[in-house]
């Protein structure tokens, strides 16, 4: 029914899903934001040729807090809701959200913004704390409470440019710099 089963990892749930014909792109989403993208929030991808035929595909964001880190991406076209995520366990307990029964510690979580109480920054904290917080950030939108509670996590997070989330997709692995704000898939 789309829900991970209890005890798998990021790892595990895009295996299962691309073993069982899942979808792995993140399909056309809705872009969400305030208003049109300024000039410096425009999206710029290098695609880059490397030796083996493979493609290196970077997007440049706006890295807000620092860090790097390099995880599978769960993707989705809600908002997240931080007080949401269970500190103990790390899984989404948002029912009729695209990513609900999802454990996401370990994993670049992309969404168009966080939503919620005041409470997310602890949220983020506390998993950080537990061993259970998200490799990193990326929002369209970024408020001052997901900021805040990714600085004191320490987790590297970044602004996405509109449009970019709809390129971007569901268990791939990237590798996310919050210090650079790039996006770099990895193949």
């Amino acid at each position: 029914s789309g829900q991970q089963p209890v005890g798998e990892g990021p790892q595990q749930f895009c295996a299962a899903r691309r073993g069982a014909g899942g979808r792995r792109g993140g399909g056309a989403l809705a872009a969400v934001g305030q208003g049109p993208a300024r000039d410096r929030d425009t999206c710029r991808s290098g695609r880059r040729r490397l030796r083996d035929g493979l493609t290196m595909v970077t997007f440049q964001c706006r890295g807000l807090t620092r860090g790097v880190a390099e995880a599978p991406l769960g993707v989705s076209r809600e908002p997240l809701g931080l007080a949401r995520i269970d500190v103990k366990s790390g899984r989404l307990n948002d029912a009729g959200h695209p990513l609900h029964g999802r454990v996401l510690a370990g994993t670049i979580v992309c969404a168009p913004r966080a939503q919620g109480s005041s409470t997310g920054s602890y949220v983020l904290l506390n998993l950080s704390r537990n061993g259970f917080a998200p490799a990193a950030l990326m929002l369209e939108v970024a408020d001052a409470v997901s900021v805040a509670g990714a600085v004191l996590a320490g987790i590297p997070m970044l602004v996405v440019p509109q449009g970019v989330r709809e390129e971007l997709h569901d268990c791939r692995r990237y590798r996310v710099d919050g210090t650079e704000g790039t996006v770099r898939v990895c193949n």
